[in-house]
C-alpha cells in the first residue's frame, strides 16, 4: 500500500489476487459443495475500509469494497443451492 501512482503494478496484482479472485474462487468451492446438498450459507467477511479509502489504500480499499459485495452474485446464480447468502464487513454492522 502507499500513493496510487507509485504503488508497483507487483503489489497491486498481489491485493487482487488475495483479496477479490481469492474470495471468488473460495465461494465457488463453497457453492459446489453446497449444490448436492441443496443447501447452504455463504458467508464472506471484509475489511471496513471500503468506500473510506485511508491514504495510501486505493486498491486495497477497492478490493474490499468488491469482496464484501460478492455474495449476492453468486446465491443469485444457484438458488437452488444455497438458502442464504451474507457479505458483512463494520461497515454494514453500523461499527466504525
Amino acid at each position: 500500500m502507499g500513493p496510487f501512482h507509485q504503488e508497483p503494478d507487483e503489489i497491486s496484482r498481489r491485493e487482487i489476487e488475495v483479496n477479490l479472485i481469492g474470495t471468488v474462487i473460495g465461494s465457488r468451492l463453497a457453492v459446489q459443495r453446497m449444490l448436492p446438498r441443496r443447501h447452504g450459507h455463504l458467508v464472506n467477511i471484509a475489511s471496513g475500509v471500503g468506500p473510506r479509502a485511508p491514504p495510501g489504500s486505493s486498491v486495497y480499499s477497492a478490493t474490499s469494497t468488491a469482496s464484501s459485495d460478492s455474495p449476492n452474485p453468486y446465491a443469485w446464480n444457484t438458488r437452488a443451492a444455497a438458502s442464504a447468502s451474507r457479505s458483512s464487513s463494520p461497515r454494514r454492522s453500523g461499527r466504525r
